[in-house]
């Protein structure tokens, strides 16, 4: 992807690990915005921390609890939006599945289920979970193919998504489907919290989706969109990340506050924190 500074849009922080400073800019051409990495080579540094959630083992602090049970609430949730478009016993590819809470839950249900992980330390928990994966889609057969492919919250990490697409478009079968979360750009926490928005997750997140941005990279993979739905819970975590980010004052109680306003604008305007986007090949 030809990447374009039409607009500098600020600089926002990694609160996560090393406290540097990113800039973002717009890409008016491709209608994304995306995080100047300064020509870093390797990210794996910036997902070294305790607290990054999708590789935890287990949950340690009260957080991380309610983070694991509204975790639960979402996965019975995308799994049930799932078995009512494809059905079940299907064969799935998890894509960037973390420490395999999702892909655990499906091969559970009598789903054949392969999974794909950077990480080391959370393949290592995939293994002791009897998860079949592996560290790259390059890896796996050529003639294999899945009815279900997910990314949750992962394109947004991928240095090529639009190739990542792609890929992906000829791993499904005839009618299987690509199932994509994303934060929204665009969200009305995104647009309140600007640069403290903590979806904007630098530098682990290059990208940064608005939904047209997204259908039309879909679209030049080769892809149409066939469902979308609005993750709920999403914008409750964000919006406490985001105050904890400007250090306010009982972070839990005011993001919560915000969380709620922010969602019932978006029963009207539908500019939900994070949405999930159901692909399939274009005829």
């Amino acid at each position: 992807m030809n990447l374009r500074k039409d607009k500098t849009l600020g600089v926002a922080r990694d609160h996560l690990v090393s406290e540097q400073d990113f800039t973002i800019y717009w890409d008016n051409n491709h209608r994304i915005s995306w995080t100047d990495i300064k020509d870093i080579k390797d990210l794996s540094p910036y997902y070294d921390s305790g607290d990054y959630d999708s590789h935890k083992a287990q949950a340690i602090s009260f957080l991380d609890r309610i983070y694991r049970f509204v975790q639960r609430k979402m996965l019975l949730k995308k799994w049930k939006l799932i078995r009512q478009l494809c059905g079940n016993n299907t064969h799935v590819l998890e894509f960037g599945s973390g420490n395999g809470t999702f892909a655990s839950y499906i091969q559970n249900q009598g789903n054949h289920v392969d999974a794909i992980e950077a990480s080391e330390k959370a393949r290592q928990i995939l293994l002791q979970k009897k998860i079949r994966n592996y560290h790259s889609l390059e890896e796996l057969e050529i003639s294999k193919t899945y009815d279900v492919i997910t990314l949750w919250h992962v394109l947004e990490h991928l240095p090529q998504p639009e190739d990542a697409l792609h890929s992906l478009k000829n791993r499904l079968k005839p009618k299987g489907t690509l199932w994509i979360a994303v934060p929204n750009f665009e969200s009305h926490d995104a647009l309140h919290y600007k640069m403290n928005w903590a979806a904007l997750d630098v530098p682990r997140h290059l990208w940064h989706f608005t939904e047209e941005g997204l259908l039309q990279m879909a679209r030049n993979a080769g892809l149409k969109c066939v469902e979308k739905h609005p993750l709920y819970y999403d914008v409750f975590y964000i919006s406490y990340l985001s105050e904890k980010h400007k250090k306010t004052r009982f972070p839990i109680v005011v993001g919560f506050c915000y969380a709620l306003i922010f969602s019932i604008k978006a029963i009207v305007s539908k500019r939900h924190s994070s949405k999930i986007f159901v692909f399939q090949k274009r005829d």
